[in-house]
């Protein structure tokens, strides 16, 4: 992957250019979608009153997010390859193998939970075991910060193995869920930190977003997203012209997946 980062950033913008409604558009569904989603969660858990059919609100509308963000992603990854996307097309992902799309969610949230486990035993240890006044003390404070830390490095380092995981499914959505696992780990061998510094490069952006209340996200999270599809074509050897002439993408051997069309091509 010779192509730079700033490189990538600098083709994303280009990409945009003249094509911003379309992914501003897509955003503001998916900000609509989180935002009824919550006050639905709200309105269940206060006219229940039951934990359990909050959690189970929670969790479908969860879903129907994440198949949202897939959607935003699948309309960048198409625009990187030549496609003229519409934001109705972001829908294609309830139509293609969304039981991928869940279980390959779900997995991640179970990762990131279980990477918080450092935090959550020190957290315990600290308040529940250690005597008040060491659990306000210093040494409980360096504790927690420490186990924070490795928590964090655990979820980057998960974010960053299965990253391109949900581009995979959409050049690959007959495959199983473990496959794309396995291939995006594989895929980012050698290349988390490159990754995680594309990501980081957006910190500036993402804190100039928060000042404006958020409505800078509606350029910035497009931008985003339209990077990293760039990275993901890239990563595999930057295949755009074959993708719009109709070709699939190779699979490990080399050998062209005919039997797989991607979600544009439905």
């Amino acid at each position: 992957m010779s192509v730079s980062n700033s490189m990538i950033k600098q083709e994303a913008r280009g990409l945009l250019a003249g094509r911003y409604g379309t992914f501003t558009g897509a955003f503001l569904v998916v900000l609509l979608a989180t935002y009824v989603s919550g006050m639905l969660t709200d309105f269940i858990s206060l006219s229940t009153g039951s934990v359990l059919m909050t959690l189970a609100a929670a969790a479908i509308l969860m879903i129907l997010r994440s198949l949202l963000q897939c959607g935003l992603s699948f309309l960048c990854l198409g625009e990187a390859r030549g496609e003229q996307m519409r934001v109705n097309m972001m829908f294609s992902v309830f139509s293609v193998h969304p039981d991928t799309v869940i279980l390959i969610s779900l997995y991640l949230l179970f990762l990131s939970i279980v990477c918080l486990v450092p935090f959550l035993a020190a957290w315990v240890f600290a308040f529940t075991r250690l005597p008040a006044q060491a659990a306000a003390g210093t040494s409980s404070r360096l504790l927690l910060l420490a186990a924070a830390l490795v928590s964090l490095i655990l979820i980057l380092y998960v974010l960053s193995r299965y990253s391109q995981v949900f581009f995979l499914f959409f050049d690959k959505p007959n495959r199983r869920p473990s496959d794309l696992l396995r291939e995006s780990s594989g895929l980012m061998r050698g290349k988390l930190l490159r990754w995680l510094r594309l990501q980081l490069s957006f910190i500036g952006l993402v804190l100039l977003s928060l000042l404006t209340l958020g409505v800078g996200f509606l350029w910035v999270a497009p931008y985003i997203r339209m990077s990293n599809a760039l990275f993901y074509l890239y990563l595999r050897g930057g295949e755009p012209a074959a993708d719009e002439a109709g070709e699939h993408a190779a699979d490990e051997t080399g050998e062209p997946e005919a039997d797989e069309k991607a979600p544009w091509e439905q």
